[in-house]
């Protein structure tokens, strides 16, 4: 499960890019798509400050993703690309909203929605053709996005994101087909 992680850490890396910082709000300040709230949070440190952010370790950005979103989002029990299109949209849209995402594209009933990739979540996946979970999960993300409040102002590059996220589910899918015999 690790190469499916660096596969999907490495391409959200690539959309998150590296160190921003807005001068009114050093809360904001943020470096390899984590922001310096969410490295308090996870260090548990709320000293913390701008050069922490700037300077994180590999290491440290690495378990955030992994504690945060991979493991969250329960991506290593997801199939290969899929995995993908659940990480990289709970780093950018944030995990609830990715796990409910997933739940609407397996079907479960809208009372039964809560953002947790569970067992029942699980289950319905291990039912479902990869490809077609892929376009429906693809939609059900389309229509997050387009739900949110900044979309007006973020929507495009979203969108863009999210197509360049399925590309990507699409190759690391093909990648992990067996190869049949002849």
């Amino acid at each position: 499960m690790d190469d499916s992680f660096d596969a999907s850490l490495e391409f959200t890396l690539a959309e998150e890019g590296g160190y921003i910082d807005h001068p009114t709000d050093a809360r904001f300040a943020t470096n390899f798509g984590i922001t310096l709230a969410r490295l308090r949070r996870f260090l548990r440190e709320p000293s913390l400050g701008r050069d922490d952010i700037k300077h994180i370790p590999c290491e440290t950005v690495r378990a955030v993703y992994m504690a945060d979103y991979w493991n969250r989002t329960r991506c290593e029990a997801l199939p290969p690309g899929i995995d993908l299109m659940m990480f990289d949209h709970a780093v950018n849209a944030g995990p609830d909203r990715a796990g409910r995402s997933l739940q609407l594209a397996v079907g479960q009933k809208r009372s039964d929605i809560d953002g947790a990739v569970g067992p029942d979540t699980l289950s319905r996946i291990t039912l479902m053709d990869t490809l077609t979970l892929l376009d429906v999960l693809t939609a059900m993300q389309r229509t997050s996005y387009r739900q949110m409040a900044a979309f007006g102002l973020f929507g495009d590059g979203w969108l863009a994101r999210l197509d360049r996220r399925r590309a990507k589910g699409l190759e690391l899918m093909a990648m992990a087909e067996p190869v049949s015999p002849r």
